[in-house]
């Protein structure tokens, strides 16, 4: 297997540890494998044009060594294509990798994708835009903007200002109006709190929503009709104990698409974790199979 490795330098995990010891970590597995390697680490502002140039060159694997965000701009590069990605998870909530059942740890997750085995994947988008874990809108969304703007602060500035958020969501009474265009049908409710996602979750005690499936061809809604945001945080607590499908404020929508209409022009949504604006109304779609992933066998699937 032919792979090609990019690492962001500024990601989470990898602050602990200098670029040479991250290129020599990962080559060293890749060739352990009986692998062809390249590996880079580059900043930020570089990454996007890193990934486009690896992407098109003659690979069998591009790994990225990030968080969320970073995959997905190499997630959008290879899709449609017969190129695998691999995931390094150095970012800080690793959705993406924990979905795929990849170790955390940075020896063990790099020893897993030496082993070279890959399957498709679905892939969500909205508005043309691909996600690969959720996309939502509403109270989650208010405090992830929130949260970034805390990036880069020192830990005490850090530490007031998540409380500050807590507060503020816990006492959080704003609902969102939508109507949810699916199979001819107008849905309308609702909700604190708007969640998208390929496929589905599982109703299993964790600590993090996961998935057992992820090509099942498939998108399903959830959205969070509590009061306010306590109500929602109780409801949060339900969910880490694999509850969450018992609570009667939880409405739950599957579809291969739908249309999101609310009475407003845009809308900031949370995208594997990044904030941006999107026009509405909202079109979510499904990609199925159209994505190449590395991960542990057994694979997903049916």
């Amino acid at each position: 297997m032919r792979t090609h490795t990019i690492v962001n330098c500024r990601a989470g995990t990898a602050l602990d540890l200098s670029p040479r010891d991250i290129e020599k970590k990962v080559a060293q597995a890749f060739r352990d494998g009986g692998h062809e390697t390249r590996v880079e680490c580059v900043e930020p502002e570089k990454l996007v044009g890193a990934i486009s140039a690896a992407a098109q060159g003659d690979i069998d694997a591009l790994i990225i060594g990030g968080g969320d965000g970073s995959v997905r701009s190499a997630a959008e590069h290879l899709i449609g294509t017969n190129k695998a990605l691999g995931v390094l998870p150095l970012g800080t909530m690793n959705r993406f990798a924990r979905d795929l059942n990849l170790p955390l740890e940075i020896d063990a997750a790099l020893n897993t994708l030496a082993e070279g085995h890959s399957v498709p994947i679905d892939v969500a988008a909205v508005n043309g835009q691909i996600f690969l874990c959720n996309s939502m809108f509403g109270l989650p969304t208010g405090f992830a903007e929130q949260r970034q703007h805390l990036r880069g602060k020192a830990a005490l500035e850090r530490l007031q200002g998540y409380i500050r958020i807590l507060r503020q969501m816990l006492a959080s009474t704003r609902m969102i109006s939508i109507a949810v265009d699916k199979d001819g049908e107008r849905h309308r409710m609702r909700a604190l709190s708007v969640v998208v996602t390929s496929n589905e979750y599982d109703e299993v005690p964790s600590l993090m929503l996961t998935k057992t499936a992820m090509d099942r061809g498939y998108l399903t809604l959830y959205a969070a009709r509590h009061k306010n945001g306590a109500a929602l945080s109780v409801a949060v607590v339900r969910a880490m104990l694999g509850l969450w499908k018992s609570d009667p404020e939880v409405e739950k929508i599957s579809a291969t698409e739908f249309t999101i209409r609310m009475p407003r022009r845009s809308v900031r949504l949370t995208n594997d974790g990044e904030v941006e604006s999107f026009k509405a109304p909202l079109r979510y779609t499904i990609r199925p199979s159209s994505l190449r992933v590395l991960c542990p066998p057994p694979a997903y699937g049916t």
